[in-house]
């Protein structure tokens, strides 16, 4: 299941390679009140039978958007913000909170300080490398594991679930392609190393570098629009990448903004599925029955015999079937994400509040809790018709003619002409200034290189073009040996 941070109890320390401090939680639009509807309102909408309940029609699927985008943007959110101290159950100031994960796309979940103070992720019998793992004996390809199944990563939350820790394991393999690449040929590292870079400085970099190619190439087009990218991002002089922002403004360091982080970018929740076809042999619901291990996708454990990922069925690879599709971005979530088991809640919260086992109630109080603007007063802001309480479905008069900023997002987004395909005006603008404005602000980033970069054959298949299936063919984890 895709969370937003606040469910790790520990923080995860930066990494070494920018100047950048921690971030901060911040505001978009500081002079907006917030939106602070009755909590029974905010229950009734988003508790299991209410509307927000996905019933699992087959016209719930996203045909434009493969399966494996649901669980990247999860992974990209866990790049950028980590909130464990916000609660759904007090009001939080988010001038004052603090995110312990840095504002760039830095991939401290795969390698945290570096091989000095992380040395659990790294080869001890050759640093340059990551540490991978094959499972007995099938091996089948795992996250490296501690003798208790703790996985070795940056990030434990990547290995909440099985589709995330793949996910990772295809980064981990991913860099260890870069390395095998670079040491091939003497060429190889002449060709890509800047002055005073390690090998092991070059391949993070091509890694990080590739990544967020994919992010503006391949993510944020099919959750924004080509259109609203092609708004932000611009060629400058030969070519290199110019980013314009309106909304995403920072004075100082950039921070993650609490219209994002708690409404916004939420709308990969509408995107899980009930259940998922793994390989060829294995289909698992998102939870199941915690006592039956083969029966949901839940992680913290070695990977079970015959799970690892079959990745075409999760993203399009050229001459292979078409795969999974993810569910639409609407105002639908997966019934069993609105019934959170004690597994992903704790047992105490569980049975303390069974109203907060939905996630779409979490996620509502959240945003009253921080104080969020209403969807209509940030429509207004930026200039947008706003849509009505009686287009949104929400008649009660409590809500006052308002609705909350993340339900107001994913009711736009199903909407014509988007029609769950995409974000609409409201949310897709938010997610793209956001996204593309924290990458303007790292001086490290492909698109602050002195001159216009771009991936290369044989990492890419041509020049320029490089996406998730790319990265996970150059990894050779595509699927199953």
């Amino acid at each position: 299941m895709p969370s937003h941070g606040e469910e790790l109890s520990r923080p995860i320390p930066d990494t070494f390679h920018s100047s950048l401090p921690r971030g901060k939680f911040g505001r978009l639009w500081p002079t907006l009140g917030a939106f602070t509807p009755p909590d029974a309102l905010l229950i009734d909408l988003g508790k299991p039978g209410g509307p927000m309940e996905d019933k699992a029609k087959p016209s719930g699927d996203n045909t434009s958007v493969p399966v494996g985008f649901t669980y990247l943007g999860q992974f990209i959110d866990h790049d950028i913000t980590f909130d464990p101290v916000s609660s759904i159950t007090k009001k939080i100031d988010p001038d004052s909170l603090h995110n312990f994960r840095s504002p760039r796309f830095d991939l401290d979940s795969v390698y945290g300080f570096g091989p000095g103070a992380s040395a659990h992720l790294y080869n001890r019998n050759d640093p340059d490398l990551l540490l991978t793992a094959k499972i007995k004996p099938t091996k089948e390809l795992d996250l490296p594991r501690n003798e208790q199944a703790t996985a070795l990563i940056g990030d434990p939350r990547n290995d909440e679930n099985i589709l995330i820790s793949q996910m990772q394991v295809a980064f981990l393999h991913f860099h260890n392609a870069i390395v095998a690449h670079l040491r091939d040929k003497k060429a190889n590292l002449t060709k890509h190393k800047l002055p005073g870079e390690s090998l092991l400085d070059t391949t993070q970099r091509l890694v990080r570098w590739h990544y967020q190619w994919i992010i503006v190439h391949d993510f944020l087009p099919k959750m924004c629009g080509a259109a609203v990218i092609n708004s932000i991002l611009t060629k400058g002089t030969g070519g290199k990448p110019v980013i314009t922002n309106v909304l995403y403004q920072p004075t100082n360091n950039p921070f993650i903004p609490i219209e994002f982080a708690v409404a916004a970018y939420r709308f990969g929740h509408t995107m899980v599925r009930l259940d998922y076809q793994l390989n060829d042999l294995i289909f698992a619901t998102i939870f199941g029955k915690p006592s039956q291990p083969l029966s949901h996708l839940g992680g913290g454990r070695e990977l079970p015999a015959d799970w690892q990922i079959k990745w075409p069925l999760f993203f399009k690879f050229p001459g292979r079937a078409a795969p999974q599709s993810a569910r639409k971005i609407d105002s639908k979530l997966a019934p069993p994400l609105l019934k959170l088991p004690a597994s992903v809640l704790g047992q105490k919260e569980f049975d303390e509040a069974p109203e907060r086992r939905s996630l779409a109630v979490r996620n509502l109080l959240r945003g009253k809790r921080l104080g969020v603007p209403s969807g209509q007063a940030v429509a207004v802001e930026m200039g947008e018709t706003p849509l009505t309480n009686a287009s949104l479905g929400l008649s009660d008069t409590g809500w006052n003619d308002e609705a909350p900023l993340w339900f107001y997002v994913l009711k736009e987004s199903e909407k014509a002409p988007t029609g769950g395909k995409r974000l609409g005006p409201v949310g897709g603008r938010i997610v793209a200034e956001v996204m593309l404005g924290l990458l303007d602000k790292d001086e490290l980033s492909y698109v602050n290189h002195p001159s216009a970069w771009r991936p290369l054959k044989p990492i890419a298949p041509k020049a320029g073009q490089f996406g998730m299936p790319d990265l996970i063919k150059f990894a050779d984890v595509v699927q199953r040996k």
